[in-house]
């Protein structure tokens, strides 16, 4: 079971990634779902990241647009489940 966790970074991404260990079972594959970030390379440096384009609160252009490479990702990684801390990079 392929998981993928997506989250804006700054809080939604270190509340997320302190979560991982109860979300997720040692040893099974994640993928992550991110912005680019000095954060996000940092603290998922040895991890499978996808990185998005920032999507700017109400940008719901930019959101549009990450749905065609949101798709991808699902497919590409075959996901099983997706978890989110609710912030505008998952609604694509």
């Amino acid at each position: 079971m392929t998981t993928l966790l997506v989250a804006a970074t700054g809080g939604h991404l270190a509340q997320l990634h302190q979560l991982r260990p109860r979300l997720v079972t040692d040893g099974s594959p994640v993928v992550w779902a991110t912005f680019d970030s000095p954060q996000s390379r940092s603290m998922l440096a040895d991890e499978v990241v996808e990185y998005l384009p920032y999507v700017p609160p109400r940008g719901y252009r930019r959101l549009a647009s990450n749905v065609p490479r949101a798709i991808r990702i699902l497919r590409s990684h075959r996901v099983d489940r997706v978890i989110s801390t609710g912030s505008g990079i998952a609604l694509a």
